[in-house]
């Protein structure tokens, strides 16, 4: 054994002995646990007093004896000098310092937004949770960064209470945990305006708001007798001169003093009539009637002279025409000849008459001449009620023996009607039009359009981007079972995200009749190298939280064009058509409710040594419309799986990939391209596959990449705003490719189904963490949010941007067995097996979440 290792033995050994074989732990190395004074009782050099003997150990009492040094070792325990706050513990042995844990010895860094603490006798300090109150630098609470944690004035902008609150002319910020406000550009006018008060609010650019000059805003009183003036920004109603016209027919006059009083003479108020003359007493218009007997004209011959009666022209005396020749009754015979005024024995030939009741089925009923009135009814070729413009009702035809026409036949209830239809612009989506039970071409809730859509402002107003959350389904019927809903989805923007007054906007709508719960929704700025573009991996694993960064895969700009591509179903070469997505398409079943099996066999090509190969598809699904369609396709596809992938096995033959290898994708119903790791799916150098897919898919492009992955930086646009209110809907077009216009009307509305949704305004407390407090919203409902855009990237990095949301949605026409009402109740949570879900099963029923439904859900649907 060596010297120093003695040593050291030496001193464990002590240190066991003074702190016994329970703290042996306490006991460090020798560098750590001793000091470096002497230990014994003597020393050498010359001394005077004591003073001149400081070995610097507090383990030892210095003396000068003789003007010899000597140093005696303390009494073994605590030292006499000890550091405060370094989680130590000074103890004397033998002479000797050595330091013990201590981890009640806690520091103190001074910093009000960590916690002091030692760890293993090494002081630590950890970040506080951000939010929480501390009174340092002028801060008022934490920023909860773990590096560089500090007491700060705001963590968003609602923090900052100290300053004006946010309007129209001035908004607060929070940046970098300072509080600041951004002021609305000067002259902006107000978006409600005072009508008729010569004025215009405007933004003073400060934050204030002043008053404009408008002399168009003229104050509309509504009187007749007054005009409506601006007079450098004053209003004012100066009355219309006397006998100004005003009222309704007949006309009145004004009478100078803002009043439209009447009259001021009896030929002001209106044409003379035949028993009757007009006056005009106090301003008002009347009449008087002329006396009786007084002689008038009703332009009828056959009813004789005509004379006032009580006002009306309703005195006849005597009949024209002689007794026994005329009797001015309805039938052919002995009749007065009105037209002619003249008498007759008979009605001319063609003169009108009634054989019973008309129809559009009797030409007329008119006299023969000879005094017989004869039926002539219309043709069994005459239709008598036209086929609809829509094609739901056949055209009816007259039977020739009845003025009654036969009702028109209906086609079957949702036979499709839209082709016909007379849509606005011509932009109807004709297979969502079918025949209801009355012959109506009306609307069919088609799947094609579910799911909230979300918007993205892109510098000239709100541009359409995709519909979100669409495997969060509750209550999806497979013809066996339901499908268990996954509300996790990312969505990587097709369209430039451009900042609005120095934040991004995004809006989600709820376009259709459908219920919509919102848990989360979070924005993230994607940084790549310059030379790629990002998407999204298809398919989410059901039940999984979304994870970005393995949700999100990089490709090259370069598209590697498939070799080969043929549809089999029709022996067509399709190549061409998906090199690129240009609106080309490729349309696999035709009729979306007789969805049959269709397969596209593809040829790779040379792709030998490729690092990765990775499968992008460009497309969007159709989904039945209607209860025939979908058991249809529950003949087609018993297993409920949609797409089937296989690849040559090499010896001929086709092998079926593993769903738990890859997974075909199957497009959503908007524009979403996504991509499928096929790497290791093919068994043999054979680099052809067959993509299979059974619903009506449209698909715009297919390509492979080959480039390896390039690393993401992903950095969150916090949430600044986000705010529940109502839009209305948008304006859809297009054919077998919908889109909605944000900016214009819809051609549908639809009602809210009964419930309890989330009451309008701020939301952003709901919508931050999966927790099962939902933003519940309806048909015509929007989630309008704002976004606080990160750093900007390096020169050499291109920026995506990536919406991840957790949400789930009801539809009114899903087939699901009966058992899930259309109504709010009951709600969805993150922990259920499925949907629907039975006892014991149920919405959490803890405070908070109880509280949540009285406090936030108080807008009520009948």
């Amino acid at each position: 054994m060596s010297a120093s290792r003695a040593r050291y033995t030496l001193r464990f050994a002590a240190c066991l002995a003074v702190l016994g074989v329970g703290v042996v732990a306490a006991c460090t190395s020798p560098e750590r646990a001793f000091g470096t004074g002497p230990g014994g009782t003597g020393g050498t050099g010359g001394c005077g007093v004591a003073a001149d003997c400081d070995d610097q150990n507090a383990c030892t009492a210095d003396a000068c004896d003789g003007g010899v040094c000597a140093h005696v070792p303390a009494v073994d325990g605590p030292a006499p000098e000890q550091v405060v706050g370094d989680c130590q513990t000074a103890v004397c042995t033998n002479g000797h310092v050595w330091s013990l844990e201590n981890n009640s010895d806690l520091p103190d860094d001074g910093n009000d937004c960590t916690t002091d603490a030692c760890v293993v006798g090494v002081p630590a300090y950890t970040a506080v949770a951000a939010g929480t109150g501390c009174a340092t630098n002028g801060g008022t609470m934490c920023n909860g960064e773990p590096v560089t944690p500090a007491c700060v004035e705001c963590l968003l902008a609602d923090d900052c209470t100290a300053l004006p609150p946010t309007d129209e002319c001035q908004v607060r910020i929070c940046t970098a945990g300072v509080c600041g406000q951004t002021f609305t550009a000067s002259e902006t006018p107000l978006s409600t305006q005072p009508a008729g008060d010569c004025n215009v609010a405007v933004c003073d650019g400060a934050g204030g708001i002043k008053q404009n000059i408008d002399d168009a805003d003229l104050p509309v009183d509504g009187n007749a007798c007054t005009s409506d003036v601006c007079t450098n920004g004053v209003p004012s109603n100066p009355n219309m001169p006397l006998d100004s016209p005003c009222g309704n027919p007949p006309v009145l006059y004004c009478d100078g003093q803002g009043s439209c009083a009447g009259c001021t003479n009896a030929g002001q108020c209106g044409a003379p009539l035949a028993c009757q003359d007009r006056t005009c007493v106090g301003g008002q218009c009347g009449v008087a009637n002329k006396a009786n007997g007084t002689g008038c004209d009703d332009g009828s011959y056959c009813n004789g002279a005509d004379s006032c009666v009580a006002g009306a022209c309703n005195g006849h005396a005597g009949d024209p025409c002689a007794p026994n020749l005329g009797d001015a009754d309805a039938d052919c015979s002995e009749s007065c000849d009105e037209g002619a005024d003249v008498c007759t024995a008979n009605d001319t030939a063609g003169t009108a008459c009634s054989n019973g009741p008309g129809g559009p089925c009797k030409v007329q009923d008119s006299c023969n001449g000879g005094g017989t009135c004869v039926t002539v009814w219309q043709p069994s070729s005459m239709v008598c009620s036209p086929a609809s413009g829509s094609g739901c009702t056949a055209a009816a035809y007259c039977t020739g023996s009845s003025a009654s026409c036969p009702p028109n036949t209906l086609a079957p209830v949702n036979t499709y009607c839209g082709t016909t239809y007379d849509c606005p612009d011509s932009n109807c989506y004709t297979n969502d039009w079918g025949c209801d039970a009355s012959g109506g071409c009306t609307v069919l809730l088609s799947s094609v359009l579910s799911c909230p859509i979300l918007y993205s402002w892109d510098g000239q107003g709100f541009a359409f981007e995709s519909d979100m959350y669409t495997s969060g389904t509750l209550g999806l019927w497979l013809g066996t079972r339901y499908r268990k809903p996954d509300p996790n989805d990312a969505y990587v923007l097709r369209q430039p995200l451009t900042e609005r007054d120095g934040l991004l906007e995004l809006r989600l709508v709820e376009e259709l009749e459908e219920i919509d719960y919102l848990d989360q929704v979070r924005l993230f700025a994607v940084d790549v190298p310059a030379d790629r573009q990002v998407v999204a991996w298809a398919n989410n694993v059901p039940g999984s939280a979304v994870v970005l960064a393995e949700r999100l895969v990089t490709i090259g700009q370069t598209r590697l064009p498939l070799l080969s591509a043929v549809h089999l179903e029709s022996g067509q070469n399709v190549t061409g058509k998906l090199a690129l997505s240009d609106g080309d398409t490729v349309v696999l079943s035709e009729d979306l409710n007789l969805p049959e099996w269709n397969t596209l066999e593809v040829d790779l090509g040379e792709v030998e040594g490729a690092p990765v190969l990775k499968m992008i598809v460009d497309g969007r699904s159709r989904y039945p419309t209607t209860q025939a369609g979908m058991d249809h396709r529950a003949q087609q596809d018993p297993g409920g799986l949609q797409t089937q992938l296989e690849v040559a096995d090499g010896v001929g033959g086709w092998v079926a990939v593993p769903r738990s290898v890859v997974t075909l994708v199957r497009p959503k119903e908007f524009p979403r391209p996504m991509a499928i790791d096929i790497t290791s799916v093919f068994p043999s150098g054979d680099r052809r596959m067959r993509l299979r897919w059974v619903n009506k898919t449209v698909l715009d492009a297919i390509w492979i990449d080959t480039t390896p992955n390039a690393p993401l930086t992903i950095t969150e646009a916090p949430v600044v705003t986000a705010s529940l209110g109502h839009h209305g809907f948008s304006f859809l077009m297009g054919g077998d490719l919908p889109v909605y216009s944000y900016a214009e009307p819809g051609q549908l509305s639809w009602p809210l189904a009964p419930g309890n949704y989330t009451r309008y305004g701020d939301v952003r407390p709901l919508l931050g963490a999966v927790d099962d407090l939902f933003a519940i919203f309806g048909p015509g409902d929007e989630v309008a949010m704002q976004f606080q855009p990160p750093p900007a990237p390096p020169a050499d990095q291109k920026r995506f941007y990536a919406f991840a949301s957790v949400g789930y949605y009801k539809q009114s026409n899903l087939v699901n067995g009966g058992l899930v009402p259309f109504t709010v109740a009951p709600l969805p949570f993150g922990a259920m097996s499925n949907f629907p879900y039975s006892e014991p099963e149920a919405y959490p029923s803890d405070a908070t979440h109880q509280d949540y439904l009285t406090t936030w859900n108080t807008r009520a649907a009948p």
